[in-house]
């Protein structure tokens, strides 16, 4: 592990313009604000999107360049750069209340670092190919990461001390996640697995099969009964009980794959990223509410406000923000 603090003032000084909010005019229906990037040059790919606890402030990582972005909400207004990766960032998180900001990369490394200021705190090695993704503890206290080598690692938040290890999956682990009552964690990857954890003791619950392909993206509903999964090779969702293990509804076939995933914040529905669109399910139902376009590149994740109102999304160089009310 090393502990780094700062920033490349010379490379944000070149880059401080390339994401900026387009006028309202250029947006396509339903979205309110696009934050858009320097060009679409091959390999310029946003990757993941977070919302803070509070919903006012976005935060997006990418490829080109291997940055994070925070941004005003409301204001569509970039607030800073966090700069130090060495490549290409797969997934971003905000801790529990706000006030840190965890990022996983193709450098090999988690990351953390200080929303309010944007400078990084402390980076640790946890792969040495790639980490796809990084979650907090609902206390805020640990971190936990998957990467390549298919093993779980878990971290202390405050200083990037590895705390455990646990092999977890044959081949790379793409997406972990945490239930909402902390209790029990996700994994999911290329080797077509998702499988459950008991947290506190690292035992296996549950081993849920029905994906043919890689795993891409775990999320919980938000009361923790069920826990959603996407395939982006094999086209599908699944939905399973988490009790139990057992799938509950698929949703398979789907033109453009699935790459990512987000239930809303009232659990009600689930959305889903693909090739140029965004789906929208009722959980209770299975039935597909809505189908919109807006990206002319594949969707790479998908993402709530706290409130519901709002849902954002990112693809190749670009992120948009969408007013639920006005998708209806």
């Amino acid at each position: 592990m090393r502990l780094v603090v700062g920033t490349v003032l010379g490379w944000i000084a070149a880059s401080a313009a390339s994401f900026a909010a387009d006028a309202p005019a250029e947006l396509p229906t339903g979205a309110v604000a696009r934050f858009q990037g320097a060009g679409s040059e091959k390999g310029r790919l946003v990757t993941s999107v977070a919302f803070s606890p509070d919903g006012k402030t976005l935060a997006a990582g990418g490829y080109t360049p291997h940055s994070i972005r925070l941004w005003d909400v409301a204001a569509a207004k970039e607030l800073r750069i966090c700069a130090g990766h060495t490549n290409g960032i797969r997934f971003v998180a905000f801790s529990p209340d706000g006030s840190r900001l965890a990022s996983a990369s193709k450098d090999g490394t988690v990351r953390l670092w200080d929303s309010a200021t944007g400078k990084e705190v402390w980076s640790a090695v946890a792969d040495k190919d790639r980490v796809f993704v990084v979650v907090f503890s609902l206390d805020g206290k640990t971190l936990t990461s998957g990467g390549a080598d298919g093993i779980i690692r878990t971290w202390d938040a405050t200083t990037g001390k590895e705390l455990r290890t646990w092999p977890a999956h044959e081949g790379r682990i793409r997406s972990i996640a945490l239930s909402p009552d902390g209790k029990t964690l996700a994994s999911g990857g290329n080797d077509t697995m998702v499988r459950l954890w008991d947290v506190a003791s690292n035992k296996e619950l549950h081993v849920c099969k029905g994906h043919q392909e890689r795993v891409q993206v775990l999320v919980f509903s938000p009361d923790g009964r069920y826990l959603a999964s996407a395939g982006a090779v094999d086209k599908s969702v699944r939905l399973w009980e988490v009790v139990s293990g057992k799938e509950i509804r698929a949703w398979t076939g789907l033109e453009g794959g699935a790459f990512a995933i987000a239930f809303s914040p009232d659990g009600k529905q689930l959305a889903a990223g693909a090739v140029e669109k965004i789906r929208l399910w009722d959980i209770a139902t299975g039935k597909e509410l809505r189908v919109w376009d807006g990206h002319k590149e594949r969707v790479n994740c998908v993402a709530f406000s706290p409130d519901g109102k709002k849902l954002a999304s990112c693809s190749a160089d670009h992120v948009l923000l969408w007013d639920r009310n006005k998708l209806r």
